[in-house]
């Protein structure tokens, strides 16, 4: 990736002394994840990292996280492609991971994500989703459920794709209206894609990421953040 730094904007979220998008775009390079591209919506000229490539998705607030990933689509088409949310932080090991394991399209997930859910949500079913494998397989994903026990841990928002994984996609896509394909998230995709009998391979991991999807979580996480090192079982930094 280069000697990428991402600017400071007062639009980007900081934890731990670095803004997400920082934590990121350090993360692909210690992975050696080179040409970094930004799908940006809300204040979209704020948003400028060092060493990127953009796109923009004018529907941002009408859209969900599938049409910003087609506003990609050309990149997704040509090359194996990680993906990752905008609102989360992680180890590079879990990307390291992630861009070894095989698959046309492969998705991590934490197995110890109840530790951070019952930190978060006072209940974590209100939030958590359903998620089933075998054998290193995808069988469900994004249903809400009434019994913890059966989640098998949590999708972290981390996906790699290769350009024929992404082409399934496509034609999972291609069935879906565009207020359909406005409306859908990652998690739904996958489960279309499921249904369509299209694989999804899983890699598991242990810890070492969180999202920020509230003030609440930010709080949290400085506050964590603060105990002494080893404490934070989610603490992400190397």
């Amino acid at each position: 990736m280069g000697a990428a730094t991402a600017s400071r904007p007062k639009c980007l979220v900081e934890l731990g002394g670095q803004s997400l998008l920082q934590w990121q775009l350090s993360a692909l390079r210690a992975a050696g994840i080179d040409e970094p591209c930004i799908v940006r919506g809300y204040q979209r000229n704020a948003i400028q990292a060092a060493g990127c490539r953009y796109r923009d998705n004018p529907r941002w607030a009408h859209s969900n996280m599938v049409r910003s990933l087609l506003c990609a689509r050309d990149l997704l088409a040509n090359r194996e492609t990680v993906i990752c949310y905008s609102d989360i932080v992680f180890h590079p090991h879990h990307l390291e991971r992630l861009i070894t394991a095989n698959g046309e399209i492969r998705i991590t997930y934490d197995i110890s994500w109840d530790k951070l859910w019952r930190q978060r949500f006072t209940r974590p079913l209100e939030d958590a989703e359903s998620f089933i494998h075998d054998g290193g397989r995808l069988l469900q994903i994004g249903s809400k459920v009434d019994n913890i026990s059966i989640i098998q841990g949590q999708y972290m928002g981390l996906t790699a794709i290769t350009p024929e994984g992404w082409r399934k996609l496509l034609g999972v896509l291609d069935t879906l209206s565009a207020e359909e394909q406005d409306s859908l998230d990652m998690t739904s995709l996958f489960s279309l894609a499921l249904k369509k009998g299209i694989d999804i391979n899983v890699i598991p991991v242990d810890g070492k990421w969180c999202e920020v999807d509230t003030e609440n979580d930010l709080s949290l996480y400085h506050k964590l953040l603060a105990a002494p090192p080893g404490q934070w079982k989610h603490d992400w930094r190397w």
